[in-house]
């Protein structure tokens, strides 16, 4: 995969089990949530509204499948009634077919439903290559397209970890297709119904938006509110440890394992931190109000990972920092600020990240 790329999954009410937690602490950065079923007429997606206030972590919308039988009026009527009012945007499900529906006719409605929806949301159609005959025209918009490889679209699921996928993906860029496509390609669908990821139990769909995690902020919206922190009990470790696996796991939801963090002058950290991994800092060295953390070890699940060089991690009253030896104070990110708190006894003992606070239970 060439360039920078987010992962999103696409969920219906069938999908009821989702660990959403899981899902955040492997980097996964956005969720398209179905809004409608039209079978038997426009009825919303049982588990939408449950759903929906799960997904406060992410990158999210809603995504609406258009009902053919009805004309670009009534569904863009039904959608405005049961859009969350929170929506930044909404996805647009292009794929019912209506038995003896003119191709002229169905295109001249998608485009009055399309035109409505832009007016008052940011939007993509979703749809594929298999469909693009039922409409004669297009709407000149953003697309959202399926297509899948047949290394993630097997006769048998697939049980995968998220870095196995990202590592399959090494070998795609685009989809073989991508010609095809009526408009823009934003995102792109290229699993169908195979895959069994960490954070369900059920086969999930998963999508590669193109960009970076602010471009998916602009699309979509920003999250509402920062996942919930491991455990600290579950870390096995000091408080100190504690806090530097809470950033490691916060850096693995930003950048994507084998990604870089790049320093001025050049130098680059290589990540590929992980939920379960454990940072240990073997000096300690007081800098101001905050100190500094010369991390020179980091395990998984009971085995060392290799670190490119020393790494501190910095404490400070006005944020975190990364850095490389020889290379000072690189800001994590530009929208990102990284509190880390001190009791009486200058141990750490909470930090504040986006102006969310993680504290010790």
């Amino acid at each position: 995969m060439n360039g920078e790329y987010q992962l999103v999954i696409d969920t219906w009410e069938g999908q009821a089990e989702i660990d959403e937690a899981t899902l955040l602490a492997n980097g996964v950065a956005g969720m398209i949530i179905r809004l409608n079923d039209m079978n038997g007429g426009h009825h919303m997606d049982e588990n939408f509204l449950n759903q929906w206030a799960q997904t406060e972590a992410f990158c999210r919308a809603p995504y609406f499948v258009y009902n053919p039988w009805v004309d670009g009026n009534k569904n863009y009527q039904w959608l405005g009634d049961h859009m969350p009012a929170d929506a930044k945007a909404v996805m647009l499900d292009i794929e019912v077919r209506m038995s003896g529906y003119s191709p002229a006719v169905y295109a001249a409605e998608v485009q009055k439903f399309y035109d409505l929806v832009r007016a008052k949301w940011t939007t993509a159609i979703y749809t594929g290559e298999w469909f693009l005959t039922a409409l004669s025209k297009w709407p000149a918009a953003e697309y959202w397209w399926a297509q899948y490889p047949f290394e993630f679209y097997t006769q048998e699921n697939q049980v995968l970890t998220w870095d196995q996928l990202r590592a399959k993906l090494l070998n795609y860029d685009r989809p073989i297709n991508a010609s095809r496509v009526p408009g823009r390609l934003r995102m792109w669908q290229f699993t169908g119904d195979t895959l069994v990821l960490p954070g369900n139990e059920r086969i999930m769909d998963v999508n590669v938006f193109y960009g970076s995690r602010t471009d998916l902020e602009d699309w979509l919206g920003k999250p509402k509110s920062t996942p919930t922190p491991p455990d600290p009990d579950d870390t096995g470790g000091t408080m100190e440890t504690y806090l530097l696996t809470v950033l490691a796991a916060y850096l693995n939801g930003r950048i994507a394992p084998g990604g870089s963090i790049n320093f001025p002058g050049g130098a680059n950290l290589l990540t590929g931190f992980h939920k379960d991994d454990k940072l240990e800092a073997d000096q300690v060295q007081p800098v101001g109000a905050g100190k500094w953390y010369r991390i020179t070890k980091c395990t998984r699940l009971g085995s060392d990972v290799p670190l490119p060089s020393p790494v501190w991690a910095y404490a400070g009253d006005t944020g975190g920092y990364l850095r490389l030896d020889g290379v000072q104070n690189p800001n994590i990110g530009s929208s990102t600020t990284v509190v880390f708190d001190f009791d009486a006894n200058n141990a750490l003992s909470g930090l504040t990240i986006d102006g969310a606070k993680w504290v010790k239970a």
